[in-house]
């Protein structure tokens, strides 16, 4: 028993010692660590760490008043190869001395040739062999210290999300980063699902996620940007991680008041105009009367090319005269001072009058102009004469009444559009108190004023004027922005705001508005008058370069503004185009035309017609175009018409083909491969422009209305990135 105990203590004593000793071994070394080599180590530390790397915050979203994402931050990658990894390695050890030896073997030698096919038929910048030539010639570089390349660049584009998941399934790809060597560098891009509708009032953003350049991405870049994050990046068992120290608070999202829908009908039915005038520039805008909320804006410019972009912001910064549609506010100043009444007459004589020594013309000038008309038909027919002969007799002497009168009906109310739409115009009313502006000597600065000149409005200026006039007299701030959300909920929303109430009194209300209706239905706008329901407003033709009346290189600029209906207005709208170049040149004629299509696109979605039951002998299915499923599937059980659906039940599918029988509409797959030029020959404009910008292509020019009938791209082509297409609709 005694020898069992001694056994038993030695062992305990054997292993006692050597615990021991491995304690006094970890002592050691860390005393070593510390103390002898501490200055060595937090050396190393300092090279395979790096502090305070800012974490980007994702940019807010804009999103349409229905929801529609209208600007976005993607995710996209640039693809590249690191030379270096431990599979291209193989290490031996030569009298005591390691060495690296670098090989391909049962590596990328092995896959090279599938590896290249498949990055060939993906990204289709190279052959398949030019592909293997340049990954093996760029693998066997090898720089002066013995070291291969870790950083090639595959390619010289970003790709989507969705190819990178492709690509990193392919040959060799597919063993992994720290296997094959490949990696990415991803980067924000900011896209528009809708590419160029209401491109200028979106705005765009310097650079990659940068901070915004125009539009709402300038209004509201505080809200978009958010705040980034702090991380620290070091190596740990050969491995860069990287660990957030404070994390980034992502953007807040914006929803704006803008219809889609309405957009895509205002910037059609200007561009049609545009082109067809040849026209210099133009815009739409569409306001919800009641509550100031902004529907639609439509900028377009042309450019050197011919066609039309929106690329400048005309709706909110273009400060030029208004021309005649400023003649309502000096009636409305004349009825509110009760020196005139609509059944008074004023002698237009035949069309021609001296101011003072300087000659002023009617439109009519050369057929013999009005004569003597009523002081409402002053406004009706727009006579430059009639309405500068009633304001330069009663204020020539005191013109300063006027300008107040002006200010009263709330003319030069300024609205601070900053977070909005920075860069907006302001209006401007000269005042006779002002000796910098006002020439005193100068007797026909009244008169001309009266009819538009010597002032600048930009139009949405004049829009909120009219809108007061069909919304009883309440001037309200129009506005663009309606929500910010987080996550989901809203956190703040923008409300009706009045500016100036009323504008004048209600017996001068109603005079305005009888003189507006006339102008549609009699007038010079007869070119507007809709026969579905009442529109009022008012033509403006205004010379640009007026100085230089007798010269043949005159330019105009055309507008029309009004609401509709006129008995219980829904929307106001002003339409503004500068120069055009073909025909004679008519507000009503002109912009008023593009008014009527608009409000009547507009009325007959917003309004509940009745439905006159179809002739069911002569036709059974209505006509169907082709689009998106899901929005398909809720006009169909809306309407209550029966689909086949059997073709598409079976998968998750974004775009159909519809074909119409005797009993119902089939809905068929429609494959979109953004590679290639997508058919939208059977869509709506809206559909069409989405799916053409989304493959990378540009809508140069949408001519017509309608359904798609030709596209200028071929379908099912590669696409060219940047590429202009045409659409021709019927």
């Amino acid at each position: 028993m005694s020898n069992i105990k001694k056994n038993i203590i030695v062992r305990f004593g054997i292993v006692y010692f050597i615990i021991s000793l491995a304690f006094l071994a970890i002592i050691g070394k860390v005393i070593q660590i510390q103390y002898i080599e501490g200055d060595r180590w937090k050396t190393v530390d300092k090279q395979n760490k790096r502090d305070s790397i800012a974490v980007p915050a994702s940019r807010g979203n804009i999103y349409s008043g229905g929801g529609k994402l209208m600007a976005s931050s993607i995710p996209y990658y640039k693809l590249y190869m690191d030379f270096s990894v431990q599979p291209f390695k193989e290490e031996k050890v030569v009298n005591g001395e390691k060495i690296i030896k670098y090989t391909y073997k049962d590596t990328l030698n092995k896959y090279i040739d599938s590896l290249a096919y498949c990055l060939s038929i993906k990204l289709k910048d190279k052959s398949a062999a030019q592909y293997k030539q340049d990954i093996l010639a760029q693998y066997n570089k090898v720089n002066t210290r013995g070291q291969r390349n870790r950083r090639y660049l595959l390619y010289p584009k970003e790709v989507s999300y969705v190819d990178l998941q492709e690509i990193k399934e392919f040959p060799f790809f597919r063993k992994g980063q720290y296997k094959s060597g490949f990696y990415t560098e991803d980067r924000l891009i900011r896209v528009r699902p809708f590419g160029s509708l209401a491109l200028r009032t979106i705005g765009d953003i310097y650079g990659i996620d940068g901070r915004g350049r125009s539009g709402l991405e300038m209004g509201c870049d505080k809200i978009l940007t958010g705040k980034d994050g702090i991380s620290t990046r070091q190596k740990v068992a050969g491995e860069r991680i990287s660990l957030n120290q404070v994390e980034p608070v992502d953007g807040i999202d914006v929803v704006t008041t803008i219809n889609i829908d309405m957009q895509d009908i205002a910037d059609q039915a200007l561009r049609n105009k545009l082109t067809y005038l040849n026209a210099d520039e133009g815009c739409v805008i569409l306001m919800d009367v009641k509550t100031g909320e902004i529907k639609a804006i439509a900028n377009l410019v042309r450019r050197s090319d011919g066609l039309y972009y929106e690329d400048k912001n005309v709706a909110f910064g273009s400060k030029t005269e208004p021309g005649s549609t400023f003649k309502v506010a000096s009636m409305m100043v004349a009825l509110e001072n009760n020196i005139t009444k609509p059944t008074d007459s004023i002698d237009t004589k035949d069309g021609k009058h001296k101011f003072y020594g300087v000659e002023m013309k009617d439109h009519n000038w050369d057929k013999g102009g009005y004569g003597k008309i009523s002081i409402a038909d002053v406004i009706k027919y727009s006579s430059n004469i009639g309405m500068a002969r009633i304001i330069d007799e009663y204020y020539h002497k005191n013109p300063e009444k006027f300008v107040e009168g002006l200010y009263d009906i709330g003319l030069n109310k300024i609205i601070d559009y900053d977070n909005e739409i920075p860069g907006s115009g302001k209006p401007f009313i000269p005042n006779p108190k002002d000796k910098t502006v006002w020439d005193r000597t100068d007797g026909t600065k009244l008169a001309w004023m009266s009819i538009g000149y010597n002032t600048q409005i930009p139009p949405i200026y004049t829009l909120m004027f009219y809108n007061a006039i069909a919304n009883n007299g309440k001037m309200i701030k129009p506005f663009i922005v309606k929500h910010y959300k987080k996550d989901g909920d809203i956190i703040k929303t923008f409300k009706t705001e009045i500016v100036h109430a009323p504008i004048c009194s209600m017996h001068t209300l109603d005079q305005i508005k009888v003189m507006l209706e006339s102008v549609v239905e009699s007038g010079t706008a007869t070119a507007a008058k809709s026969n579905s329901f009442k529109i009022a407003g008012k033509t403006g033709t205004a010379q640009l370069n007026y100085g230089s009346r007798n010269r043949v290189d005159l330019k105009h600029q055309v507008s029309f503004c009004g609401y509709f209906p006129a008995d219980n207005p829904m929307y106001s709208c002003i339409v503004l185009i500068k120069g055009p170049k073909v025909g004679y040149v008519s507000g009503g004629l002109f912009a008023g035309t593009v008014f009527k299509e608009v409000a009547e696109k507009v009325y007959a979605r917003s309004a509940k017609l009745p439905i006159t039951p179809a002739d069911t002998s002569v036709i059974k299915m209505p006509a169907s175009k082709n689009g998106n499923y899901k929005e398909l599937k809720t006009v169909f059980s809306k309407l209550d018409i029966s689909t086949d659906n059997h073709l598409v039940n079976d998968g998750n599918y974004t775009w159909v083909k519809t074909s119409i029988s005797k009993e119902n509409i089939t809905l068929a797959p429609m494959p979109i491969n953004y590679s290639l030029v997508p058919n939208v020959v059977g869509m709506c404009a809206k559909d069409a422009v989405y799916l053409i910008e989304n493959a990378g292509m540009k809508v140069g020019q949408i001519i017509g209305s309608g359904t798609v009938k030709n596209q200028s791209a071929q379908p099912n082509s590669i696409v060219t990135k940047g590429q202009r297409v045409t659409l021709t609709l019927k």
